[in-house]
C-alpha cells in the first residue's frame, strides 16, 4: 500500500509539471493587451502631415469609444500597410477594394467594421481616365499618338492599374506595352495631367472633379466600385466590442468632432464586392513602372 501511495504521488508531480509546461507555452497569434496603444493606418497618400491632421479626429473618436491609446501609423503603399497589419504592426486599417480583396487572398485574420464614406452620404465611389483640357479629346486618339504616357496610382490602387487597364482595353489600347508610370497618389496624378506630362491618368473621380476647374477633363468612367472599407485586426476585440466600435463610427457625426475632412461611415455590405470579383478575375497587377522602377 505504501508503495502504491508513492506511485501516485509521483504520477500526480508529473501530471501537475506537464500542465504548467502546457500553459507555459506562447500562443502564435497577434494580440494585444488591454492596456497597449492600437494604432490606426489610413489610406496611403503623398503628404503624409495632411493624412495625419485629417485622420486624427477620427483616431481620438476610436481613442475615446475603446477608452485605451489609439495613435496613427503611416505607410506610403498598401502593400506595406498590408504586410504591417499582417504582423500586428497596425490594428485597424483603411483599404480601397482591391488592396482589401488582396488582404482576404493572405489572411482572414481581419474583421470589416464599416464603409468609408467618401461623398456625404454615399460610399460608393468611380475610377476614371482624365488627360490634360487642352489634350485628347477621346481615348480613340491614344493610338495616334506618337509616344503616348499614362499616369497611375500606385500598383495596389484600384483607380492605378486595375480599372485604368481596363478601360483603355475596350478602347482597344494595350497599357501592358505602353509607357506607363506609377506617381503614388491620386492627388499627384491629377497634378501631373495639369502639368501635360503625361496623356491619360487614371484617379478616382471625386478627386479628379476638384481639379477640372484646374485644367482636366474627364474623359471615360467606370462602373461604381465597392466603397473603401475600415477593418480590424480579429484577434483585438471580442465580438461585442467590435458590434460596440461599428455601431459607434456608424453614429460619428463629423461636424460634432470639428472634423472637416470626413464624410462619415456607411454599414459594410460584402455583397458589393463580387461586382469586382466577376469584372475583374485576374487581380494580378505590375508592382513596377514600365521602365521596370519599382514602386
Amino acid at each position: 500500500m505504501y508503495k502504491t501511495f508513492i506511485l501516485n504521488i509521483i504520477i500526480l508531480s508529473f501530471i501537475l509539471t506537464f500542465t504548467v509546461r502546457a500553459e507555459s507555452v506562447p500562443s502564435t497569434n497577434v494580440t494585444v493587451k488591454k492596456e497597449e496603444t492600437l494604432y490606426f493606418t489610413p489610406l496611403p497618400t503623398s503628404n503624409p502631415k495632411l493624412n495625419l491632421a485629417t485622420i486624427q479626429p477620427v483616431a481620438n473618436y476610436l481613442s475615446k469609444i475603446l477608452n485605451r491609446p489609439v495613435k496613427v501609423r503611416m505607410y506610403q503603399s498598401y502593400d506595406e500597410i498590408i504586410q504591417a497589419f499582417l504582423k500586428g504592426e497596425i490594428q485597424f486599417a483603411e483599404f480601397g477594394p482591391l488592396p482589401y480583396l488582396k488582404l482576404q487572398d493572405l489572411s482572414m485574420e481581419h474583421i470589416p467594421l464599416v464603409s468609408i464614406n467618401k461623398q456625404p452620404n454615399s460610399s460608393r465611389y468611380e475610377c476614371v481616365l482624365a488627360a490634360p483640357i487642352d489634350g485628347i479629346q477621346s481615348l480613340n486618339e491614344l493610338n495616334n499618338l506618337e509616344k503616348p504616357k499614362i499616369a497611375l496610382t500606385q500598383p495596389l490602387s484600384t483607380c492605378g492599374w486595375l480599372v485604368t487597364n481596363h478601360l483603355l482595353k475596350e478602347q482597344g489600347f494595350n497599357l501592358q506595352t505602353s509607357d506607363y508610370q506609377y506617381l503614388g497618389s491620386h492627388h499627384d496624378v491629377a497634378l501631373a495631367l495639369i502639368r501635360k506630362e503625361y496623356s491619360v491618368g487614371g484617379l478616382a473621380r471625386f478627386i479628379a472633379e476638384r481639379y477640372q476647374n484646374l485644367g482636366l477633363e474627364i474623359l471615360k468612367e467606370s462602373t461604381e466600385l465597392p466603397p473603401f472599407t475600415l477593418v480590424i485586426h480579429s484577434n483585438i476585440l471580442t465580438k461585442q466590442e467590435v458590434e460596440k466600435v461599428s455601431q459607434a463610427l456608424l453614429d460619428y457625426n463629423p461636424k460634432q468632432h470639428k472634423d472637416f475632412n470626413s464624410k462619415g461611415f456607411s454599414p459594410f455590405n460584402p455583397d458589393l464586392f463580387n461586382q469586382v470579383i466577376q469584372l475583374y478575375p485576374n487581380r494580378d497587377v505590375p508592382l513596377q513602372n514600365s521602365q521596370g522602377v519599382i514602386k
